[in-house]
């Protein structure tokens, strides 16, 4: 099946509404590294460059294995816009990590958005999304760490 940009982000978008109205996205396994990183990426470009070429999948655990020895939540004004330099001093929430994360799919040539996820009344939540034709992976940022889980598409 072949999907223009438009036909591919409603089709991206009816998948992420379907799993989240299930409730599955409670259920996915966060995936535990083997391997503790403790070098901190001194900026963008050097994320970029050490997670360029990789498969979808690589990318997205190379991301979160980049961030997470910076990584620290911390509620901030959705208003502000965090550059990273922002986030490694003071932290940011779901959204800001969320934003960081789509961005740095799309400098990687991913496809990247963010969802929105009400929780409950007037609580939401925010993950990133990168996807390209094998898979679409899902990069969610909690309280203590950030971690993937890619669902790999049939028949391509």
């Amino acid at each position: 099946m072949k999907f223009n940009h438009t036909t591919f982000n409603i089709f991206l978008s009816g998948i992420m509404m379907g799993v989240i109205s299930m409730g599955l996205l409670i259920t996915f396994p966060i995936q535990e590294k083997q391997e503790i990183r403790n070098y901190i990426s001194e900026n963008e470009k050097e994320i970029i460059d050490n997670c360029f070429n990789l498969s979808i999948v690589d990318t997205s655990e190379c991301l979160v294995d980049s961030i997470n020895p910076f990584y620290f939540y911390n509620l901030t004004d959705d208003k502000e816009e965090l550059t990273i330099d922002d986030l490694k001093q003071r932290g940011g929430d779901c959204k800001d990590w969320s934003e960081l994360y789509a961005k740095l799919g799309r400098e990687l040539g991913f496809y990247s958005r963010n969802f929105v996820i009400r929780t409950r009344e007037e609580v939401s939540h925010q993950i990133a999304v990168l996807s390209n034709k094998y898979a679409y992976c899902l990069i969610d940022s909690s309280r203590e760490k950030s971690f993937s889980r890619c669902i790999e598409l049939e028949g391509e």
